[in-house]
């Protein structure tokens, strides 16, 4: 898998940086915001590290918005379709991949945030040959 360019961002909460490809261990260190008690029409689709944590072993592709290198405000998931969607089955379903999750936290927004992890997932060359899609509820 390619390394993705580094990119900050300038908002008025702080400088933001966008990384992919990240190893078990950096992923242990940072600090997931997600996780305070949020109202239930806001409340985030990953709404754990833990829940992250397990994605990521799993060899998918995460890209996330740093705040301070340390804090996460922002994620971006493409993973493989779980086994009773209907995609599962297409082409091996090792094929087709479901961009799972967009997710900048509120004071993070309009700052392109959303835009720049996508281009972090979206970098990698193996996706040339597989099918992306996204399901919105």
């Amino acid at each position: 898998m390619e390394t993705a360019i580094n990119q900050y961002i300038k908002t008025h909460n702080g400088l933001v940086h966008i990384e992919s490809n990240l190893t078990a261990d950096r992923f242990h260190d940072l600090i997931f915001v997600f996780d305070l008690p949020n109202l239930s029409e806001n409340k985030a689709i990953y709404s754990g590290k833990q829940i992250l944590e397990h994605i990521l072993k799993k060899g998918v592709s995460i890209a996330l918005a740093l705040l301070n290198n340390k804090t996460i405000v922002g994620y971006a998931i493409l993973d493989y379709p779980n086994a009773e969607d209907r995609w599962a089955g297409l082409l091996n379903g090792e094929t087709v991949m479901e961009l799972k999750a967009v997710e900048v936290l509120r004071e993070f927004r309009n700052h392109g945030i959303a835009r720049r992890l996508l281009g972090h997932l979206f970098f990698d060359i193996r996706l040339d040959k597989k099918i992306v899609y996204l399901t919105a509820y």
